[in-house]
């Protein structure tokens, strides 16, 4: 309990108030910290003395012989949780020392409580994340699915979004990580009762109770007033049973990247809105369409015409309207339509034409992917 890393902590904390030495013992009367690092790892006799009787020791000149590895000074018990389990000691004249003994007591009990309150949060967040891990991975289901959330007083009847939190910031991996660590930090102070979340590589996610909130209305405030513009947020669709939590995480991490696609500057992204697209993922996870497309008749268009590639892009995006799509682009209706038959001929695909337009569009997003292979 205590550690080498508290018993300096206390030393430190107190040395910053009182002009003295102070020594940490452990249970075995080992000085575990102290102002003299000279003195660290031997035995104090004195220390021995007080686990056996729980009582202060006043140590003087004359006693320095009774105890081995022992100075002048007072020594009080460490008491946490009804036990003495260490020794603080400050070295000095009795009668100079002594006024402070229950001071660095207090000082050294009140440290112990906050690393063990601090510990025991951050024992209770790691089965939090292992939980929430195992959730979404359907690595617990049924019976113990129901046991764990009961041993962790989660309420799985409550209806459920899985969001999921990503920084579009190009980092190297560890540096991602840090951001998804500071949001974490961002959002907990917002989350409610029975909200989950858990930090999983470079992504941050949220299983949200949506009993008595608005999601919308929650996701447009911390993107708003809370979270930085690179941060880019995905949600599943409502899960309303335990085992739809998992198609609900997965769904959201189709969007967030199906969303890493487009070219808009929206930062809130639900499945809803990307439905075709994550359909579309399950088609460039094969390497053979993705080989295929890129070598078709729409490969010179794709990868050697950036100006037409755009322009079809931003065509869809502004659902086939001609103004709105030129407005986009700061051209010329006429413009536009020349690129748009210009895309035609290179293609064979008529971006006017809804079934032809369905074509490209799926095109654009398979040749834009990568794909897996196995």
């Amino acid at each position: 309990m205590l550690s080498h890393e508290t018993a300096q902590a206390i030393v430190t904390r107190t040395m910053e108030i009182l002009p003295y030495n102070i020594n940490v013992m452990d249970e075995r009367g080992i000085i575990i910290g102290s102002g003299d690092p000279n003195r660290i790892g031997s035995l104090h006799g004195g220390a021995q003395q007080i686990q056996r009787v729980a009582d202060k020791l006043t140590i003087s000149e004359q006693d320095n012989h009774v105890w081995q590895g022992v100075k002048p000074g007072v020594n009080m018990p460490i008491h946490f949780h009804g036990e003495t389990i260490g020794t603080v000691g400050i070295t000095g004249a009795p009668e100079e020392v002594t006024p402070f003994g229950q001071l660095v007591k207090m000082t050294a009990e009140m440290i112990l409580e906050q690393t063990y309150l601090i510990e025991q949060i951050q024992f209770d967040e790691r089965i939090q994340r292992e939980f929430v891990f195992q959730w979404i991975n359907e690595e617990l289901t049924g019976n113990a699915l129901k046991e764990k959330a009961e041993s962790l007083a989660v309420d799985l009847h409550r209806p459920r979004r899985v969001l999921l939190l990503e920084s579009q910031t190009p980092l190297d991996p560890a540096s991602k990580r840090q951001d998804a660590n500071r949001i974490e930090k961002m959002l907990k102070p917002q989350l409610q009762a029975h909200d989950l979340i858990a930090v999983f590589h470079d992504q941050v996610i949220i299983i949200k109770d949506c009993t008595h909130s608005d999601v919308t209305l929650t996701l447009s405030h911390w993107q708003r007033n809370i979270l930085p513009a690179s941060v880019h947020i995905a949600a599943g669709n409502q899960a309303t049973e335990p085992r739809e939590v998992p198609i609900s995480f997965y769904q959201a991490g189709r969007t967030l990247s199906a969303s890493s696609d487009e070219c808009n500057e929206d930062t809130i992204h639900y499945y809803q809105d990307y439905m075709i697209d994550a359909l579309l993922q399950y088609t460039t996870e094969d390497e053979r369409c993705y080989r295929y497309f890129s070598l078709s008749e729409l490969n010179h268009l794709l990868k050697d015409q950036p100006v037409l590639k755009k322009t079809l892009r931003e065509f869809i995006a502004h659902n086939g309207f001609i103004g709105d799509t030129a407005a986009a682009l700061f051209i010329h209706r006429n413009t536009l339509q020349y690129r748009l038959n210009k895309i035609t001929e290179e293609t064979g695909k008529d971006p006017r034409n809804l079934q032809d337009l369905l074509y490209l569009y799926a095109a654009l997003k398979i040749s834009s992917a990568k794909p897996r292979t196995t």
